[in-house]
């Protein structure tokens, strides 16, 4: 039987380390996304976030939970069929 993984199971520094390199990869996206200038401004539009799958719906709610806090129009999901 499968027990799972547990705190435990992980090196002391596994945490630290797999945070770091998520900042970096945030950075390293954000850089790509903005090397065409800033991000278009949201508020007063009506928005459409697309997922490029939406298995459980996390990454969606994460966005939808961004977009709560602007002051949009509306919002419409979609997700992309490929």
């Amino acid at each position: 039987m499968n027990r799972g993984l547990t705190a435990q199971d992980l090196p002391n520094d596994y945490l630290a380390t797999d945070i770091r390199r998520q900042l970096a990869d945030m950075a390293r996206q954000r850089e790509i996304c903005l090397q065409n200038g800033p991000p278009i401004p949201l508020a007063g539009r009506r928005i459409i976030p697309v997922d490029d799958g939406i298995a459980t719906g996390a990454s969606m709610r994460v966005a939808l939970a961004a977009v709560a806090q602007l002051d949009v129009l509306g919002v419409a999901i979609a997700r992309d069929p490929v």
